[in-house]
């Protein structure tokens, strides 16, 4: 992985955009996958990412990217997984609405993290 960056002009204006990508080959050619776009990051945030992407290179200690917070994954996505394997989510509703989504991320977040429902959305 890498990070791009696409200096694109038109006419008098110019558009920049920073890209992480890795490169991959498909049938002898070599081609690019566009990880994620960081182009709205600060210069100096995007500075870090390319350094910490560069292989071989430690990244800098005491550097401002901190972790302020961070959720656990695995057991949500497993219990979600479930729950759409035996229609959970089809027992809620039939068509795939953004609340029918919401609810069943409620009832997930109440069987991993037992609580209110206020206590789940600060966890």
């Amino acid at each position: 992985m890498y990070v791009e960056e696409i200096k694109l002009k038109r006419g008098r204006k110019t558009y920049r955009t920073v890209l992480i990508r890795e490169s991959y080959r498909h049938q002898g050619k070599v081609l690019h996958r566009t990880i994620c776009n960081i182009s709205k990051l600060p210069p100096a945030v995007i500075e870090q990412i390319r350094r910490g992407l560069r292989p071989g290179s430690p990244p800098e200690p005491g550097g401002t990217l901190v972790v302020e917070r961070s959720r656990e994954y695995g057991a949500s996505y497993a219990l979600l997984s479930l729950a759409r394997e035996l229609g959970l989510d089809k027992l809620i509703d039939s068509r795939k609405e953004p609340w029918r989504e919401n609810a069943l991320a409620l009832i997930a977040g109440r069987v991993v993290y037992q609580g209110s429902k206020l206590s789940w959305v600060n966890i």
